[in-house]
């Protein structure tokens, strides 16, 4: 057995990046096979308590994978709570297989436990070390950093898990029973003992494979439901000029969540991509307009449509942020010619507007009166004619006109008498 088989599952960061704890460093296609390959996938999960949600990031205290969480957009929870009670948490799973004859064979499937505590990194902790993928040879915790503690937390499926992939008869009043939805292990448990056959008539590695995409690809289909809803609630709020208020902070907060769904959209294509690659699927452009599937129990147009649809979805954020960006501009623009509501006439602050901008206008003119006094007749600026403008404006304005021209030859003649200062 391979032990990259091991060595991926576990791997929950990349080399010197703790942060890109979903990067892995690939693998030449060469090297790739059927029997053995990896899923990146994303689970969603509502915190029945909302109040464990502190910060966007959590950490699940059992595989040490990221959990990334959204603002609040729900009006009936915005008074309460910032964050949405949804959790997007980072998954893997693994295959391997190795058929001896054709009766004898056997499968490997590794899977992600379920999450029942979560790390919460506060400053000054070290959440890094905790997690186990703190780099040796970094210096920047001191070894008397502060652990989080984990904190429990109870979650459901969102919106009642992912649909039912299995391609069934008409059932009439009778529905057939749904899988558990509380792990990825008691899933594939679920099918395997209930649908196995409905994949192929003499069941192998083959369908266990199977299984293992299907559900991999439906947790796809329900992500990229809550990434478009949310993706459709910013276009919303930029399209609704009346719902807008145009204030430095809300168009920090709308830009913000835009980049980071657009960053989030990438990093699900790269994994879908990934998937397709070891699966050997081909990566044409998707055209199904009928909808119509020949073989249901294949993934191949599975996995192109939630490769298509993230590439449109990131396509529509880049385009909200390029709106995002036009409308920041506008609310510079306006708070730059608009007055402050408490300095509008009829307003308590409306005397401290008056006074201010009287002096200024006052200090305005006064400046610039200064400044063309010293200009001469010959357009040029200088101190001696700005003294002698000084000098007769003075004399002019004490009253004695008909001396002026008397004192204005006595300052070129740098005699004082007759000017007082």
């Amino acid at each position: 057995m391979d032990p990259r088989l091991f060595a991926d599952q576990t791997r929950n960061t990349s080399y010197g990046l703790p942060n890109l704890g979903s990067l892995q460093t690939p693998y030449l296609q060469s090297l790739m096979n059927e029997e053995m390959f990896l899923m990146k996938y994303f689970e969603l999960r509502h915190f029945l308590d909302p109040r464990v949600i502190k910060k966007f990031n959590m950490w699940c205290a059992q595989t040490s994978r990221h959990i990334s969480t959204c603002r609040c957009a729900r009006p009936e929870l915005q008074p309460y709570y910032d964050i949405e009670p949804i959790g997007i948490i980072h998954r893997r799973c693994s295959f391997w297989s190795k058929r001896y004859d054709n009766e004898i064979w056997v499968a490997l499937i590794l899977c992600d436990p379920p999450t029942k505590d979560v790390f919460v990194k506060e400053k000054g902790q070290n959440l890094e070390r905790c997690l186990g993928i703190e780099d040796p040879s970094s210096l920047s915790s001191s070894p008397s950093s502060k652990f989080p503690e984990k904190e429990k937390i109870d979650t459901k499926p969102y919106a009642g898990g992912y649909l039912d992939f299995i391609k069934h008869p008409n059932f009439g009043l009778n529905v057939p029973e749904g899988s558990p939805r509380t792990s990825m292990l008691e899933d594939i448990c679920f099918y395997w003992s209930k649908h196995r056959t409905k994949f192929e008539r003499d069941p192998g590695p083959a369908t266990a494979a199977k299984i293992l995409e299907k559900l991999v690809a439906s947790k796809y289909m329900q992500l990229i439901n809550f990434v478009n809803a949310h993706i459709g609630n910013l276009d919303c709020r930029l399209s609704r000029r009346f719902n807008a208020n145009l204030q430095s902070r809300w168009s920090e907060e709308q830009w913000s969540d835009i980049r980071i769904w657009t960053r989030r959209c990438s990093e699900y294509i790269e994994d879908v991509e990934d998937i397709m690659t070891r699966l050997r699927i081909p990566f044409p452009t998707y055209s199904n307009p009928q909808g119509i599937v020949s073989n249901w129990t294949t993934c191949h147009e599975d996995f192109q449509y939630i490769h298509h649809h993230l590439n449109n979805l990131k396509s529509r954020a880049e385009g909200l942020s390029n709106s995002m960006t036009g409308i920041r501009g506008v609310a510079g623009t306006e708070r730059s010619i608009n007055m402050n509501e408490q300095y509008l006439p009829g307003s308590t602050s409306f005397g401290v507007y008056l006074a201010v901008s009287v002096s200024l206008i006052i200090i305005v003119f006064l400046v610039a009166f200064l400044i063309g006094l010293g200009y001469g007749d010959d357009g040029k600026w200088k101190f001696k004619t700005l003294h002698q403008s000084i000098s007769v404006f003075r004399a002019t304005v004490s009253g004695r006109n008909s001396n002026g021209a008397e004192d204005l030859e006595r300052v070129e003649n740098k005699e004082p008498r007759g000017v007082r200062w």
